[in-house]
């Protein structure tokens, strides 16, 4: 049986450690796109910080919280106190992701480094060869939808 030369290509995209990636960089300016739909509740952070509450909700989500406090710990407690969050963010989800980390995981799959790849083979195949297309930089350009509610 072979395997499908895209399914290998995203896989390795996937499997790449996050220093590797500009993944955990990006994720600061990019974790506003997810959409999401998680049946859990959590807290809010006391900052409302957006980019730390996605994280907390993820990490409630698959049983991380202990993980992502502990990924914290040691950082400014709130990212939107740091002049730079790609830092803050490189920084626990490389702590993260060395835990083995689902939400880091499930981050990874939603970096354009990895959705290009198949974007990439759908704009190349004889299907849309005649159709235009071009990347969407506004504000809401492209969103992620993640639903978990179902499981």
């Amino acid at each position: 049986m072979s395997v499908n030369p895209l399914v290998t290509e995203i896989a390795e995209a996937i499997r790449k450690p996050l220093s590797e990636t500009p993944t955990s960089r990006d994720y600061a300016r990019l974790y506003a796109r997810y959409d999401m739909n998680i049946p859990v509740e959590v807290e809010k952070p006391s900052s409302q910080d957006r980019l730390l509450g996605t994280l907390e909700t993820l990490a409630a989500y698959f049983s991380e919280t202990a993980m992502l406090e502990e990924a914290v710990k040691n950082e400014t407690p709130n990212p939107s106190d740091t002049p730079d969050k790609g830092l803050w963010v490189e920084s626990v989800l490389t702590k993260l992701e060395e835990q083995g980390s689902k939400t880091c995981k499930l981050l990874k799959l939603g970096h354009q480094n990895v959705l290009g790849i198949g974007v990439y083979k759908l704009k190349t195949t004889p299907l849309l060869e005649d159709i235009m297309t071009k990347d969407n930089r506004a504000e809401n350009g492209w969103r992620i939808r993640l639903d978990l509610a179902g499981k």
